[in-house]
């Protein structure tokens, strides 16, 4: 076992039965899986965790978030899949993170910090959980969450042949069916994450979240009607170009822009794609960058923005998968910076 990975075993073995542990978690598949193989781990070892969803545009450590995490008073603290930041909110409180993300300002300090980031290949989020969790106790109940996580955020296995088995018997396109089910709570309006995690912790396969007839999956596939019905109006949106980027302005309760972004990023793979959403949160834009090229859009948003007072946050993520939220000026202000014509930023406005 690795010795990143044993640091993570190490925390949750030294975590006392009956123990106050919160679980924060991010919203999408990996995420949900993660979390999901932890919380499984720590009831067997006697402990029942607290779980942390964060609401419709926060994450681990945004200021609504610490403040729901602090009120439980934990013991122990355990993120998965949240990203991270080489300041810790959380403080003295020990905690533990299971990530796979760029570490914005470098490792974090006084934490476990169980982070693939860099290897080749990057273990997703559940997978490391999986890899922890395994050695703890016997996953077999529950072996197939981490095939959401992985599929979810990589789209195969192929890199981790040691999942083959798994996926013979539970099959990708259950498991494709069933990540699309629980990302489209996220993705929702409502962003209702409670149910997609309900839903995935009665479930026993893939196969029970994707033809499950409980008012949980019936409430999921709601959920997905809607995101799709939004995706239709999105993808019809003109894109702007200015040199090596293109940039789409949407007006979607719903979260969209990641996926309209990726879309986008395959059509035009010599361009950075930014998809823009205006009408997800109020008063804010929430922004995906995606790009094929061999760019790290990470350092791109960060050398761009390196010397502007910025409202908001960006650059977590993935090297070529990132976003962030900004005030409507901020965004402005990175469009000009990306070489966007006054035309053009009107239209964003």
């Amino acid at each position: 076992m690795d010795d990143i990975f044993r640091q993570g075993k190490e925390f949750i073995e030294g975590i006392k039965p009956g123990s106050r542990v919160v679980v924060i978690m991010d919203t999408d598949a990996d995420g949900l899986a993660g979390a999901r193989i932890v919380e499984y781990v720590l009831e067997r070892r006697g402990i029942q965790p607290v779980l942390i969803f964060p609401g419709k545009g926060e994450w681990a450590y945004s200021e609504q978030t610490i403040k729901s995490v602090r009120s439980v008073e934990p013991e122990y603290i355990i993120a998965v899949d949240t990203g991270s930041s080489v300041q810790n909110p959380y403080a003295p409180i020990p905690t533990l993170v299971i990530d796979h993300h760029y570490p914005l300002g470098g490792k974090p300090r006084d934490i476990v910090f169980c982070s693939s980031y860099g290897r080749k290949p990057v273990e997703t989020a559940s997978l490391i959980s999986y890899l922890i969790g395994k050695e703890i106790t016997d996953l077999t109940p529950i072996e197939w969450v981490v095939l959401l996580g992985v599929i979810g955020d990589l789209g195969d296995t192929k890199e981790f042949p040691f999942l083959e088995p798994l996926v013979k018997k539970y099959t990708k396109t259950q498991v494709r069916k069933a990540v699309g089910l629980l990302n489209s709570a996220r993705r929702a309006s409502s962003c209702d994450v409670s149910t997609a995690y309900q839903a995935l912790r009665e479930a026993s396969s893939p196969r029970d979240i994707v033809e499950g007839r409980s008012p949980l999956i019936e409430k999921l596939r709601q959920y997905k009607d809607e995101l799709q019905s939004e995706l239709e109006k999105a993808r019809r949106s003109r894109p702007f170009f200015a040199g090596e980027n293109v940039a789409v302005c949407l007006d979607s309760g719903c979260l969209v822009q990641g996926i309209i972004a990726s879309i986008w990023a395959n059509k035009f793979p010599k361009y950075r794609c930014l998809a823009a959403n205006k009408g997800y949160l109020p008063g804010e834009i929430v922004f995906n960058l995606r790009t094929r090229r061999q760019d790290n859009l990470i350092d791109y948003l960060h050398n761009l923005l390196k010397d502007c007072k910025i409202e908001g946050s960006y650059g977590y993520g993935h090297n070529k998968a990132t976003g962030g939220r900004m005030s409507p000026e901020s965004f402005i202000l990175l469009l000009k910076k990306m070489g966007f014509s006054e035309e053009v930023v009107k239209k964003f406005e």
